[in-house]
């Protein structure tokens, strides 16, 4: 589940810097001029904080197609969430039906 997420945001962030490079004005708040690493650290950066759905607004989308790739990240990370939470609520369904529970006591005590 990890790897997944990781595998996500490298994503989003690898086109994030691809379109930084095409477009210089795709991103306020992302210079790109700057060196690959430090680039790429920005644009890793921008990707956890979309997916968090947390957005403190230092870096923003300035064009359509950045926005359209941002819009598509949310809409990931929301799927993603939901996924988590079913798979946390199957988990607990499971961990109640295979318990003993209070009725299995009270069968020992007879």
């Amino acid at each position: 589940c990890f790897y997944i997420l990781l595998l996500l945001q490298l994503t989003f962030a690898l086109n994030y810097l691809t379109l930084s490079k095409i477009s210089n004005d795709a991103f306020k708040g992302i210079d790109p001029s700057e060196d690959i690493i430090s680039l790429f650290g920005n644009c890793f950066y921008f990707s956890t904080i979309t997916f968090a759905t947390i957005g403190y607004g230092d870096i923003t989308p300035n064009c359509l197609s950045a926005k359209m790739l941002v819009t598509l990240e949310t809409l990931a990370s929301m799927i993603f969430i939901i996924f988590i939470f079913a798979n946390f609520s199957n988990f607990k369904s499971d961990f109640t039906q295979n318990s003993p529970g209070i009725g299995h006591l009270e069968e020992m005590d007879e």
